[in-house]
């Protein structure tokens, strides 16, 4: 058999051919390097779509046109407000942690030379900061520790 025409690629492709024609040709393809090729390239032409010519031009012009510019700022301000509003977060922890320091007793963070382990030393200093601390936070909730300052 001699090379399968496109004419009858492109019908075996789509379904057209009779059976007995479809087998035929399918042998053939499958032992001739030249017709798989051809058929692959009918496949390839009849499956896939050709974008247009100003596709491109298109896409770039619908980008740079208001309601995408502002939907782009949008989403840097969110973006910004977003770092701004975690800075603000970070701000005040370390405001907090600082506030805290400064108003412990000095005399809690001394470790005493004497302590050994076995001792009920870190027990205790323990009780006395978890104490300070509910003590600094009732202040700072009811506002006495700012009216002090």
């Amino acid at each position: 058999m001699s090379h399968v025409e496109k004419e009858v690629l492109e019908k075996l492709y789509r379904g057209e051919l009779p059976l007995d024609e479809q087998l035929e040709v399918l042998e053939h393809i499958s032992s001739c390097e030249y017709c798989a090729a051809a058929f692959a390239e009918v496949a390839e032409e009849m499956t896939l779509v050709k974008a247009p010519a100003n596709l491109k031009n298109s896409i770039m012009h619908q980008a740079g046109a208001l309601p995408v510019q502002l939907q782009t700022r949008k989403y840097a301000l969110s973006k910004n407000m977003q770092l701004m509003l975690y800075s603000m977060k970070i701000g005040a922890a370390v405001l907090c942690s600082i506030i805290m320091l400064f108003t412990m007793d000095a005399n809690m963070l001394h470790i005493p030379e004497t302590a050994l382990p076995g001792t009920t030393w870190l027990s205790d200093t323990a009780d006395k900061v978890t104490q300070s601390i509910h003590t600094f936070t009732d202040q700072f909730i009811h506002g006495e520790v700012i009216k002090n300052d």
